[in-house]
């Protein structure tokens, strides 16, 4: 689910944890380590996408924070900002020049510069393998 929050909702927060699970608490991060990724220029996207990629001249960038239940994916320009909340049971992720992130028809392709978020990503992956594992599929 794709949302705005360049203002905060309390509503919207409150239904993106729901959906993907609250922040980490200090003691499980100082468990788990980071759990978010470094910036990434975005180099394709869906049409949802579009009103916040192209009314603006500068370029635009995504990052990644892990929740327990999917992935919070972050799209900020200038001063606005969308929020994409991801279930790990509708993620799917390709790793090529790109990372290619696809969810419910939608898409974001982020440049990777050499060995960016090389770990970050692999956590990812790892998360979201032991979610579907908990969840017994």
């Amino acid at each position: 689910m794709i949302y705005y929050t360049t203002y905060h909702d309390k509503d919207v927060f409150d239904e993106i944890n729901r959906v993907i699970g609250g922040p980490y608490k200090l003691r499980e991060l100082l468990k788990i380590g980071a759990v978010g990724s470094s910036r990434m220029k975005i180099e394709e996207y869906s049409p949802a996408f579009k009103p916040l990629v192209e009314n603006n001249q500068y370029d635009t960038f995504a990052s990644i924070g892990l929740r327990s239940k999917g992935i919070l994916l972050t799209v900020s320009k200038s001063h606005n900002n969308i929020c994409w909340a991801i279930p790990y049971y509708r993620l799917s992720i390709y790793k090529t020049e790109v990372l290619s992130i696809h969810a419910e028809g939608q898409f974001l392709k982020l440049n990777l510069k050499k060995n960016q978020n090389k770990k970050f990503i692999a956590k990812l992956l790892d998360f979201k393998a032991k979610y579907h594992q908990e969840q017994g599929g």
